[in-house]
C-alpha cells in the first residue's frame, strides 16, 4: 500500500506499507485525516514509482502508532502537485522520474502521459499551477 502524506506546509512524502502490514492500517486510515504518527522509518524508497518528488520515503510497519487528530483540516492542503513543465517533458520520456502511475512516452515527436493505475484526476482546481498548465 502506498498515499502521499502531507504536512500543514503542503511538503509531501510518499509513504510505504508493506504487504505484511496492510491488515493493520487499512481499516484505520482514512483519506483527508489527520494524525500523529510515530515509530515510523525514513529511507530510500523500495518501489520504482513513487508519489512525491523527494528521495525518501516514510515506512510504516506493525510497530508504527497511528493516533487520530480532532483538529480543523482546511489548514492542511487536500492535494499535492507537483508538476512538470510540458516542454520539460520529452527529457523525462522513457526515464524514471516521479510521475507515480503515469508512463512518459515520446510519440511522433510529442509527450504523452498515461496513467498505469487507478488514477484521481482534478479538473480545473482553483489553484495557481492549473492557471499555469492554461496559459501554455
Amino acid at each position: 500500500m502506498a498515499f502521499v502524506a502531507t504536512d500543514h506546509s503542503g511538503n509531501g512524502i510518499h509513504v510505504q506499507i508493506a504487504e505484511r502490514d496492510m491488515g493493520i492500517f487499512k481499516p484505520l486510515l482514512i483519506e483527508g485525516a489527520l494524525y500523529d504518527i510515530t515509530r515510523f522509518r525514513i529511507g530510500a524508497p523500495t518501489v520504482r514509482y513513487i508519489a512525491s518528488p523527494s528521495s525518501y520515503a516514510m515506512f510504516l510497519s506493525k510497530s508504527t502508532v497511528l493516533n487520530p487528530i480532532n483538529e480543523d483540516v482546511s489548514a492542511y492542503p487536500g492535494n499535492l502537485f507537483d508538476f512538470t513543465a510540458e516542454n520539460h517533458l520529452p527529457y523525462l520520456a522513457n526515464r524514471d522520474k516521479f510521475l507515480a502511475g503515469m508512463i512518459v512516452r515520446t510519440i511522433n515527436g510529442d509527450p504523452f502521459l498515461t496513467s498505469c493505475s487507478a488514477s484521481k484526476i482534478y479538473v480545473n482546481l482553483d489553484i495557481q499551477e492549473v492557471g499555469l498548465i492554461q496559459m501554455m
